[in-house]
């Protein structure tokens, strides 16, 4: 199961360093909004995957702790999306 499980990280990884290249390029200067989304979203997902790595089945509190940290990622990531928009429609004025 771990094994399944590192090709997703590392593909979130490589995805999130190129994100940063790409921000750094265009200067947008909200990658640590988008950084902080991408770190709640990862502790959901590590929450979420616990419990079928150590014991083998579902816990419902751990399962509830993971979908409240991907529900504050996707907030987070509302919010620095928005940011951007508001940025570029600022520069593009």
């Amino acid at each position: 199961m771990i094994i399944l499980n590192i090709p997703p990280i590392l593909l979130a990884l490589i995805a999130f360093l190129y994100f940063q290249k790409l921000m750094k390029l265009i200067k947008v200067k909200r990658g640590a909004i988008l950084a902080l989304s991408g770190i709640f979203l990862f502790l959901g997902y590590f929450f979420f995957i616990l419990p079928w790595l150590l014991i083998g089945d579902e816990v419902i509190m751990m399962k509830e702790l993971a979908y409240f940290f991907i529900m504050i990622a996707f907030l987070i990531l509302l919010y620095g999306v928005a940011r951007i928009y508001m940025d570029w429609k600022e520069v593009i004025k």
